[in-house]
């Protein structure tokens, strides 16, 4: 930069014919040329009029108006070309300051598309196949609507006519109560981690749905489906005997059947993790539980136990 001894803050004309108009303030000097000399008096007593008025907090460097704030997350600068549109944020931020609903303005770019991997590397306690639901939801329901919003603007009406649009689509009352009930989780989350100050989703009604009667099989139906089911017959009607979910009657061993005792200890469970491979794990409720064995399902098991160990499983398919 030029120094400043000799130099008359002032316009005057370059060998070039053009005119430049010079301005000193606190960060030193600026200047810019133009083409005719009214243009340079108009920039000079705008910039000079502007650098009177322009409010503590707000500076001026490399031509642009720049606003410093102390916030709860350390200080943050942000750059305006104009000095009004720097003086509103200014005013508007430390009004969110002084309500405790200050948002970082880097963190509130985060689109929801961008925030979910967050969200999902601490859901460490679900398990692998809620995961993959979670995945799907939001594959197909969620993110082709809302992904690109930043989580800092989505609002209650966006979601209200997210739902509407899956409505219209035809997606079924159930599904569209699971999404919004993950999309609340979500939001949930980022609250906690401080991205939006309060969950837009909370407060928002679906239309009731008429909930149909549970219908138990007779017994009759029972014995067509195991006939149809051929050799897997006895456990279409352990199932049915016992109750048990299908992924827990699968994972039973010899060791978890007493039948001196008639009892039955479901302790284990065949669970799938996001990319769909099957695991052995603990069971839904993640707790064991004990049932006694009847003589109908004494009478199931026992062909079953022929032949092997104390770890081999039960039913077992035609690979073993």
């Amino acid at each position: 930069m030029p120094k400043r001894i000799n130099r008359l803050p002032g316009i005057k004309q370059l060998s070039t014919g053009k005119w430049q108009a010079r301005v000193y303030h606190e960060r030193g000097e600026e200047s810019r040329n133009f083409s005719r000399q009214d243009d340079a008096k108009v920039w000079q007593r705008n910039l000079k009029s502007d650098l009177d008025r322009c409010p503590s907090g707000i500076t001026r460097s490399k031509r642009e108006w720049v606003v410093t704030l102390l916030t709860p997350t350390g200080v943050v600068s942000k750059e305006f070309a104009d000095l009004d549109p720097a003086i509103s944020w200014k005013g508007e931020a430390e009004k969110q300051l002084k309500l405790g609903t200050w948002i970082d303005p880097e963190e509130a770019t985060l689109t929801l598309s961008e925030y979910v991997p967050k969200w999902k590397k601490n859901k460490v306690e679900v398990s692998g196949k809620t995961l993959a639901t979670y995945n799907s939801q939001l594959r197909v329901h969620i993110l082709p609507t809302l992904g690109g919003y930043s989580v800092t603007h989505i609002r209650n009406a966006d979601i209200r006519g997210w739902i509407g649009d899956l409505a219209d689509e035809g997606v079924g009352a159930t599904t569209i109560k699971q999404s919004l009930r993950l999309l609340n989780q979500i939001l949930d989350s980022a609250v906690t981690d401080g991205y939006i100050v309060s969950n837009p989703s909370v407060g928002i009604k679906l239309p009731k749905q008429a909930k149909a009667k549970a219908k138990a099989f007779t017994a009759d139906q029972v014995d067509a489906l195991a006939r149809e089911c051929g050799k897997y017959g006895n456990l279409v009607h352990f199932l049915a005997l016992t109750g048990l979910r299908i992924s827990e009657a699968l994972a039973l061993q010899v060791r978890d059947i007493d039948l001196v005792s008639k009892k039955l200890s479901v302790v284990r469970s065949w669970t799938s993790d996001e990319t769909g491979k099957k695991h052995l794990g603990a069971t839904k409720t993640r707790e064991t539980r004990v049932i006694p064995v009847s003589p109908e399902v004494e009478k199931i098991l026992e062909p079953l136990f022929l032949a092997k160990g104390l770890e081999d499983f039960i039913f077992t398919g035609s690979g073993g």
